[in-house]
């Protein structure tokens, strides 16, 4: 008797296991909690950018590379260990993504959340609320100085499992952008500008820190002396030559004219422009057009958005 009833149970246990295993193919299993990866698109001020910009002005480079941090949606306490994950552009088109093995998931309980993200990507930013620093020096490889910084929140909706598209990163330059386009004035002549000037802004912060969880400045480091970045010639009127030079500088207001600018000639002479009190704006690009006379200095400035400040036309001397 044992060996029958041994025997109709393990038929009956396999015709179920027959019946689970074979029923109707158009039957899914469900996964409430399935893990839904996070995807991310970036553009530095302009979002109808295309293709999206970075840095000094120009497009995003090959593998250029972003950190992101997940938060609970409205505020900064970081979400299932996503801290400083690097991100990377393979194709320098503003589409980012992890490493294999890295990836970003929604939390699986629906909760919301907010994507907080900055440029360049430094991997000893080992928490959000870690004052980050940039310290301004030579200006050869402005992408270095150029801190990019972004949250996006959804509108204050935030973002969850249900979430479609990618999270766009909309970042805003941190600092200041100086821009002088300079030319040859009374009694000077191009040959003697010929593009190999040092133009020295002097008595401007050497930096600052900065805290991303709230978008804020902590510090203005102390003052210094900053060498421009000679961009290039261009053409003026009645055929001049303007040589175009540029520094990326601190946001802030110094409202006692500390600020000097120096331009030195290859001879040796100096021309210096005073521009008197001046405010380098967060985010700004200062636009002056220089002109060097040998009885002043000249200039005139406006101020735009970096990604497109004060500026105009200035006189040295």
């Amino acid at each position: 008797m044992k060996n029958i009833f041994a025997t109709a149970a393990m038929c009956a246990a396999i015709t179920l296991a027959s019946c689970n295993s074979g029923g109707d193919a158009n039957v899914t299993p469900e996964t409430p909690d399935a893990q839904q990866p996070v995807s991310f698109t970036a553009t530095v001020g302009n979002v109808d950018a295309s293709p999206a910009t970075r840095a000094s002005g120009d497009t995003w480079a090959t593998n250029d590379k972003i950190g992101v941090f997940m938060v609970g949606n409205g505020g900064t306490s970081v979400v299932d260990g996503v801290t400083n994950r690097e991100l990377t552009t393979t194709a320098g088109d503003g589409a980012f993504a992890t490493a294999e093995g890295s990836e970003i998931y929604y939390p699986t309980d629906g909760s919301k959340v907010d994507f907080i993200a900055y440029y360049p990507y430094d991997a000893a930013k080992s928490a959000l609320d870690l004052p980050y620093s940039v310290t301004l020096g030579d200006q050869t490889n402005q992408a270095v100085f150029d801190l990019l910084w972004a949250k996006s929140d959804n509108s204050g909706a935030g973002y969850s499992k249900t979430s479609e598209g990618a999270v766009a990163l909309n970042f805003k330059h941190v600092l200041s952008k100086l821009v002088m386009n300079v030319k040859a004035g009374d009694g000077v002549g191009e040959s003697e500008l010929d593009g190999h000037m040092t133009v020295t802004i002097k008595e401007t912060h050497s930096g600052v820190r900065f805290n991303f969880g709230s978008g804020a400045f902590l510090q203005q480091l102390l003052p210094t002396d900053i060498t421009a970045h000679f961009v290039g010639t261009s053409n003026g009127e009645n055929n001049s030559t303007i040589y175009n030079y540029d520094a990326i500088v601190a946001p802030f207001n110094y409202t006692f004219s500390a600020v000097t600018v120096e331009f030195e000639l290859t001879s040796g002479e100096k021309f210096v422009w005073a521009p008197g009190a001046i405010e380098f704006v967060s985010g700004k690009q200062h636009t002056y057009n220089v002109t060097l006379n040998r009885t002043g200095v000249s200039a005139t400035g406006s101020i735009t958005d970096w990604v497109a400040g004060t500026g105009g036309d200035v006189v040295a001397q």
